[in-house]
């Protein structure tokens, strides 16, 4: 027997090994976040349409470990849950006393962005993101059912925040929130 290629067919098998364990499907649905995480930002999304109020939590112990300008640590899971905001009879986001858009009470999707030692290896290089990876749920918990494809958006997005441990809420505002 051919020793290349049985060992050319094993690294293919480890491979395609790693590659299945890589993905939202690692990533459970944080039950209890809304209670048990602490709630840090807030964010208008008027380009979405319908527009949306974006609600960011992050678990406490990764925001107790968290050391300004390093990066987050193993075991962080931020939380990106949307809300519709409410509309005017004009069709125009209402707003608050100070412009915020107002949420609706209705969550429309839940987003997860969790941080395990080692997810990375998994990514493929062009889109790895430290050792991050991303899900995406209902409201009720359940994972959505999208093409994996749809991920690379994430990922993608992500890297231009590589200097914030690529996030874009948290890393750059631990000062604030721990302050």
């Amino acid at each position: 027997m051919n020793l290349k290629l049985v060992l050319g067919a094993a690294a293919s098998v480890v491979a395609m090994a790693a590659a299945a364990l890589a993905g939202p499907d690692r990533i459970a649905f944080p039950e209890g976040y809304k209670t048990h995480f602490v709630r840090y930002a807030t964010v208008d999304r008027p380009d979405r349409k319908p527009p949306i109020v974006r609600f960011f939590y992050v678990n406490p112990e990764a925001l107790a470990a968290a050391v300004p300008g390093a990066a987050l640590p193993e075991g962080t899971v931020i939380v990106m849950e949307d809300h519709k905001a409410v509309l005017g009879t004009d069709g125009q986001p209402v707003g608050d006393a100070r412009g915020r858009f107002l949420p609706g009470d209705e969550v429309t999707n839940v987003f997860v962005q969790e941080k395990r030692a080692g997810w990375g290896a998994d990514i493929p290089e062009a889109l790895r993101n430290g050792d991050w990876d991303y899900a995406w749920f209902e409201p009720s918990g359940a994972r959505k059912q999208v093409d994996p494809k749809k991920f690379e958006r994430c990922f993608a997005c992500h890297k231009d925040a590589a200097a914030a441990d690529f996030n874009f809420t948290l890393s750059p505002f631990i000062v604030k929130i721990k302050g």
